[in-house]
């Protein structure tokens, strides 16, 4: 059976736009925005539904807001009983976004409001972590140690205990666009936000990571995996896969795995294994190329 609820699209005579649904402390939590140009500053809130009947409980609540120049785009403002917890986003505005991110033990719900600076400017964010079922437990606002042009915010995890963590890729110099002028940054706030741990992940042997996914343990212990390949070189080499104490900048658990011959080779025709085979016997690199992590 299908369900679905609709509701008013404006408060106050001002649009809503749909940001993301998802559940959170026994409730269908329905967040939407809304641009206030009297005051420059695009409004978060939230709705709340019971899953089992999708009837409204309570009323709209706006949580928050940050600083904008332009209305958020207009999308369809219908939720269904499918949509929950998929968090799925809206697109966002041109100065800024909002985004959420929940524990392992869906105990701790993190919404982030990440505000856009000027050329040459920090990137700032806004965060809000709630307790189930839904109370504020800290807000912070932060400027991250990066300048905007450099760094690129790339995901944003809550660990059970409430702590929020960043992880973005960073320029390391402005000598090109080559893959090993970058670096991947992880930024960690603990105490409410009161206390910044920044960490730099490193690869052995002149190796570094070509992309980075991240995850929280249950401990607060950080999981950070994908694929690496030389510095020096282009495509990938293998996988790596690495525990890591934020609070403390130590890593705890390190593992490189490269590719196989065969594995880089196994949907390749008869032909490219013979040219694959060539290029290792004369020591030169073969690395896959147009790889995905999911």
């Amino acid at each position: 059976v299908v369900k679905e609820a609709t509701f008013a699209k404006k408060v106050d005579g001002k649009r809503l736009v749909p940001q993301f649904t998802l559940l959170f402390g026994d409730q269908i939590r329905v967040f939407a925005s809304y641009f206030d140009r009297t005051k420059n500053q695009n409004f978060l809130t939230v709705r709340n539904f019971d899953p089992a009947t999708l009837e409204e409980v309570g009323t709209l609540q706006t949580i928050g807001s940050m600083t904008t120049v332009q209305e958020a785009p207009k999308v369809s403002m219908s939720i269904g009983i499918s949509g929950v917890g998929t968090g799925i986003k809206a697109p966002t505005n041109a100065t800024g976004k909002f985004g959420y991110s929940i524990s392992q033990n869906q105990k701790k719900l993190l919404l982030f409001y990440q505000k856009s600076e000027a050329t040459g400017g920090y990137e700032s964010f806004t965060f809000q972590v709630f307790d189930a079922p839904f109370v504020k437990s800290w807000e912070k606002s932060v400027e991250l140690p990066c300048e905007n042009e450099r760094f690129t915010m790339q995901e944003i995890r809550v660990d059970n205990g409430g702590n929020s963590h960043l992880v973005g890729r960073e320029q390391l110099s402005t000598n090109g666009n080559r893959p090993e002028n970058y670096a991947y940054r992880l930024l960690s706030w603990y105490q409410q936000g009161e206390t910044i741990t920044d960490y730099r992940l490193a690869l052995p042997e002149g190796n570094r990571a070509t992309d980075l996914q991240l995850a929280c343990s249950e401990e607060g212990v950080l999981i950070c995996a994908g694929f690496y390949t030389h510095e020096k070189e282009t495509g990938i080499k293998g996988t790596y896969f690495l525990r890591i104490d934020a609070r403390e900048k130590k890593v705890l658990t390190r593992n490189l795995e490269a590719f196989s011959f065969e594995f880089k080779t196994q949907f390749s025709s008869e032909k490219e294994k013979a040219k694959a085979a060539q290029k290792v016997k004369k020591e030169k690199v073969y690395n896959l190329h147009q790889f995905q992590l999911k």
